[in-house]
């Protein structure tokens, strides 16, 4: 079953192709962006030259990757075999995925090519990925019709004496019975991401390696962020922040729930991050730098006083206020600091205005949005309001 259509996937190609000016070839080799151009992940490389069509290198499984991308598969047993089909169509410049292939591979792989010169493409593939086409906006407006019907449920369930973990691992599983696949991917080198975060009161104000305004502190040292065992106690916020995949593409969104009441300068922190996103919101269109949405974004939190607990506290805070989202949590555009990217039409992102207060929590809104020709959709449509939930005993 080819899950992805195949004038999708030659669209693709068609537009890498027409940006290969200072290359004789390509070849994809990490595994989100094999997907975006075949329409699977196999063990093997996508070889695409400049002329002619392009070629899947396959060791497991060609009879697979046969029923899943439209492209013409290989079967090979090693480099020796792909090295001598290759060679025919000398390829002086081949290009990389330099953001993501190491060092000891590429070299290997440069090595079918004789005395070619490697080149560093990942800007170009990043550059093509950004904008999001009518088939990829289905599937992360799927995604975020799942955010919604489950955080519905939530509200169901949650109760004093309910773990953090207990509560991340039930949103999952009532995620994954609605379509989500589990895997949430991002690029950066070092980043590892879980299926999202839910903090409650203290752990919302802790800061961890993960590049994000918030962090937590995570149930063990191997993956340092996210949710523990500690229980959710009734008036402190609890943040819910998580991403369901489907079919390869996330959509990202934060709520607060509260048991009871929280304070009275949560609930006012909280709306200043929400009138703040409707601001963000009202500068969503084609031709406006991110930098410009990120500088407002920061000049409204210093103006407010709250300039020191704007995404992050003190030295810890983060220097973007929103990402993209597609196949990977951070996408281009960055809504951030000196990346003076302008929006257009297709590209979808979030947008997370959030205030970390340390040793107290955190309170925060996101949404994820679709640039439109005149302006945007919000693709997230949950309640804004803080999900306050009756008080009742776990």
């Amino acid at each position: 079953m080819k899950w992805v259509p195949e004038s999708e996937i030659k669209g693709r190609i068609e537009n890498l192709k027409s940006r290969m000016d200072e290359v004789d070839a390509v070849l994809i080799l990490q595994n989100v962006d094999m997907f975006y151009f075949s329409g699977t992940v196999q063990q093997g490389f996508i070889f695409i030259p400049k002329h002619g069509d392009p070629l899947f290198f396959v060791r497991r499984i060609p009879e697979r990757a046969r029923e899943e991308t439209p492209l013409e598969v290989v079967p090979i047993r090693g480099l020796r075999d792909a090295g001598k089909i290759v060679q025919d169509f000398h390829v002086n410049r081949v290009g990389f995925e330099f953001d993501v292939v190491p060092v000891a591979v590429y070299r290997r792989y440069l090595k079918m090519f004789g005395d070619a010169e490697a080149v560093d493409i990942s800007g170009i593939v990043r550059d093509l990925r950004k904008i999001k086409s009518p088939f990829e906006q289905e599937k992360i407006k799927k995604a975020a019709t799942i955010t919604a019907e489950v955080l519905e449920e939530v509200k169901l369930h949650l109760k004093k004496g309910m773990t953090e973990w207990e509560l991340i691992s039930l949103i999952e599983y009532l995620a994954k019975l609605k379509g989500h696949l589990g895997p949430t991917r991002m690029r950066s080198f070092g980043q590892e991401l879980f299926f999202g975060h839910v903090l409650s009161d203290t752990s919302g104000g802790v800061s961890a390696f993960a590049d994000a305004p918030t962090g937590g502190f995570g149930f063990h040292p191997t993956l340092g962020h996210g949710a523990t065992n500690r229980q959710l106690r009734e008036n402190t916020p609890i943040d819910v922040d998580f991403m369901v995949n489907f079919e390869g593409y996330l959509s990202d969104q934060t709520r607060i729930f509260a048991i009871g009441k929280i304070p009275d300068e949560f609930e006012k922190a909280y709306e200043f991050t929400r009138n703040l996103l409707y601001e963000l919101e009202g500068m969503i269109k084609p031709g406006v730098l991110a930098s410009e949405i990120y500088n407002h974004a920061v000049n409204r939190a210093e103006e407010s006083g709250y300039g020191e607990n704007f995404m992050g506290y003190g030295p810890y805070r983060v220097s973007f206020v929103g990402h993209g989202v597609g196949l990977e949590v951070d996408e281009y555009p960055f809504i951030a600091r000196g990346f003076d990217m302008p929006l257009e039409p297709g590209m979808v992102f979030a947008l997370e205005p959030k205030l970390i207060f340390p040793g107290k929590g955190m309170v925060g809104i996101e949404n994820t949005y679709l640039v439109t020709e005149k302006g945007f959709k919000k693709l997230t449509f949950s309640d804004e309001d803080i999900h306050y939930v009756r008080f009742q005993e776990g």
